[in-house]
């Protein structure tokens, strides 16, 4: 709230800063047209008054150049807000790691999960791989604790289809080769129906 305060009072200043900029320097510019067309009897200002005067617009300017540095700013701040809502919506359904080798998978919705092992985090990843990311960034996305392991989750066969259930929300086998690698036999697969598998939200 504070900070908000100030910024809007920097603003109002800032603004007024421009105004009285743009009033002087127009002043000036009147001076030098008058200096330029009249004749020196007819402009009564001494040489030294003028060069100062002269001078005077230059330093005039400067405001001006410090509202472009603040636009400029702005702008930069702005562009950093976009890229990071585009990457925060890349990120998601994504597998992360940090600087300490921990995992976290970042769900659709944008909840943070640690992955328990190499064949969730694999699972996961979905071949995508695992993106770098820094805890300062992760905590931006809600922890909610550990996913479950694909080594011990429920199975669901619906259809043809194969799903696994990891937090009570259903993610899709590509392929029965997976199951090998979870060292997972098909007969674990638990049959259901369209009311059921209705149940589980998709993960991804």
């Amino acid at each position: 709230m504070t900070q908000n305060k100030g910024k809007q009072e920097e603003q109002k200043n800032n603004i007024h800063l421009l105004i009285v900029s743009i009033a002087l320097s127009l002043l000036c510019f009147v001076f030098l047209f008058l200096y330029l067309v009249l004749t020196k009897k007819e402009f009564i200002v001494d040489n030294n008054v003028l060069l100062l005067l002269f001078a005077g617009i230059g330093i005039l300017f400067l405001p001006f150049l410090s509202r472009l540095k603040i636009l400029g700013v702005l702008e930069m701040e702005r562009m950093h807000k976009e890229v990071k809502k585009v990457r925060e919506v890349i990120l998601r359904g994504q597998v992360v790691r940090d600087e300490h080798s921990r995992r976290f998978y970042i769900d659709k919705v944008g909840q943070r999960y640690f992955i328990p092992d190499d064949e969730t985090a694999t699972f996961l990843a979905n071949f995508k791989g695992e993106m770098p990311l820094s805890t300062k960034d992760l905590e931006q996305y809600p922890y909610e604790g550990q996913i479950e392991s694909v080594l011990s989750c429920k199975l669901l066969k619906w259809r043809i289809h194969f799903f696994a259930v990891l937090n009570a929300r259903k993610y899709h086998i590509g392929s029965a080769s997976y199951l090998a690698d979870w060292n997972r036999r098909k007969d674990e697969m638990q049959s259901c129906d369209d009311q059921e598998i209705r149940k589980y939200p998709i993960g991804r």
